[in-house]
């Protein structure tokens, strides 16, 4: 959800001094130039209401849950082995990231009737990221595979074909063996031979899976428990099979015995030939581009504001705003990037009522903002993972629409000067995603992974200092009209999904006249 830089249609402010509550509409042939700043920074989150780092998601141990595959390849080692609690790990990162925005917003609006009032803004926005990811391999029992094409090394592989082939030998033999009925005047035996038979196969199925063509990036370091549960294992069949009167061989499949180190992160993250092949954590380049334009107008529904200083009264108005897909959004290749907008059509319509009485006044606004769905490139697989090159896709998400209320009083402390307050509320549904049209389905991977804690909702905390001027001076004379405010604001709380702990300085300055 982006608030729009425009909040209301403001108009020629009135000599009077009730002026702090900006107005809603342009009065017919006024125009107003609108000139804003936006400065927003955050480097932590809430994710379901606990607070954590922005990069949270690159945060913790580097398991099953961060990187692909690593749970076949568990799967796999539990059967060899036997262990119920088999897990690999590489080590923990610690991820930190600190975002800077900065909008620098053109715009303006012109009043077609005293009722009708059109606007538009236009926001440039420079987006700058520091960011430290580093990794910590206490407690780590994993490695490179020796056998990977990319990350492995030539005598690995030569030690993985030679075994193979002498498990294939071994497995021929005793299949041989039995068809000749070399065991079949000793039952105990055959069963023993058929029963090692069944192992000897299953295994040499499970290691081709680890080893063979297609082999997992990453197996258990040597010397740790499941490297030694494994290796046990096949020291048994080959002593069985040796006791079975075959040829005896002691070879084993080659296993990891370096530790994982953060030049071997960077590697698999960055290697073109890798799975990942994305760019490196800090590899977030500054970036300077467009945001989402907005056009909208607003339409006066009644107004009997009071027309002196103390007096009571009230006035109202509906705004609808069209953003639409100007932004550039984060690329895939980068796991912790931003973009300048979120690059989906929307329309937003709030009803706007302002309230006042003297020196004190408010505006309460409630609004609903419609989503509508966009195409994007991205790499499919749920928040946190490394998700691998072959998962992108085209896809099209359908962003959950926001339903969102504020209440901003304000009290007027001199003549065109106020301090103002805000309380605002949103909340937004869940993003759905789907393959876009023309996008072939990738086997096995759900697109709505993507929209995991995007439902989600805020409430925010703000103060201001409101100046307006008519124009006119103390001595009778008109001149250019001005509109200003600054604005601070800040989330105070979230109770569901993912949400930036973003703190934002807004100034504001809106000069008017006459166009006809």
């Amino acid at each position: 959800m982006r608030v729009s830089l425009l909040l209301l249609g403001l108009a020629l402010a009135p000599a009077s001094l009730v002026a702090q509550a900006l107005p809603l509409t342009l009065p017919k042939g006024k125009i107003r130039l609108d000139f804003s700043g936006r400065f927003e920074s955050f480097d932590r989150r809430f994710n379901d209401g606990t607070k954590e780092e922005w990069a949270g998601d690159f945060d913790g141990p580097l398991d099953r849950a961060t990187i692909a595959g690593l749970s076949e390849t568990e799967t796999i080692l539990k059967r060899i082995t036997g262990l119920s609690d088999a897990s690999l790990n590489l080590g923990r990162t610690s991820a930190l990231q600190l975002i800077n925005l900065g909008t620098l917003g053109f715009g303006g609006a012109v009043g077609v009737t005293d009722w009708l009032t059109i606007f538009g803004s236009v926001p440039f926005v420079r987006v700058k990221a520091r960011t430290r990811v580093s990794l910590d391999t206490t407690g780590a029992n994993a490695g490179f595979n020796g056998t990977d094409p990319v990350f492995g090394q030539a005598a690995a592989v030569a030690q993985w074909s030679l075994f193979a082939a002498d498990l294939t030998g071994q497995i021929g033999e005793l299949e041989d063996s039995l068809a000749s009925g070399f065991y079949d005047a000793d039952p105990t035996r055959k069963a023993l031979a058929q029963q090692t038979l069944t192992q000897a196969q299953s295994l040499l199925t499970d290691l081709q899976a680890l080893y063979g063509s297609s082999p997992a990036t990453f197996l258990p370091r040597s010397g740790t428990s499941i490297a030694n549960a494994m290796l046990q294992v096949i020291q048994t069949l080959q002593t069985r099979l040796t006791s079975l009167d075959l040829p005896s061989f002691s070879g084993a499949p080659p296993l990891p015995t370096g530790n994982f180190t953060d030049e071997s992160y960077a590697a698999y993250l960055t290697d073109p030939e890798g799975p990942i092949a994305a760019k490196a954590f800090d590899d977030v380049p500054e970036l300077s581009y467009v945001g989402d334009i907005e056009i909208g107008a607003v339409v006066r529904l009644l107004d009997h504001f009071p027309a002196s200083s103390y007096g009571k009264g009230m006035r109202s108005a509906l705004e609808t705003t069209v953003r639409l897909r100007t932004a550039r959004l984060d690329t895939p290749d980068r796991f912790l990037d931003v973009g300048t907008g979120d690059r989906q059509p929307d329309v937003e319509v709030n009803l706007v009522t302002d309230l006042g009485a003297g020196r004190f006044g408010t505006r309460v606004r409630v609004g609903y903002n419609l989503q509508l769905a966009g195409n994007q490139n991205r790499r499919i697989a749920p928040p946190g993972m490394l998700a691998p090159a072959n998962t992108l896709a085209g896809l099209r998400r359908n962003p959950g629409d926001v339903i969102q209320a504020a209440v901003q009083p304000y009290f007027r402390i001199a003549p065109y000067l106020a301090l103002g307050a805000s309380f605002d509320y949103w909340r937004r549904g869940a993003d759905a995603w789907d393959y876009a049209a023309g996008q072939p389905p990738l086997e096995g991977l759900d697109p709505n992974v993507l929209g995991e804690g995007s439902k989600a909702d805020a409430a925010l905390f703000g103060l201001s200092l409101i100046y307006t001027h008519s124009g006119v001076d103390r001595h009778g004379r008109q001149r250019l009209p001005l509109d200003a405010r600054v604005r601070w604001q800040r989330v105070a709380s979230s109770a569901t999904g993912r949400v930036a702990d973003s703190h934002v300085l807004t100034v504001d300055l809106r000069f008017y006249g006459n166009l006809f």
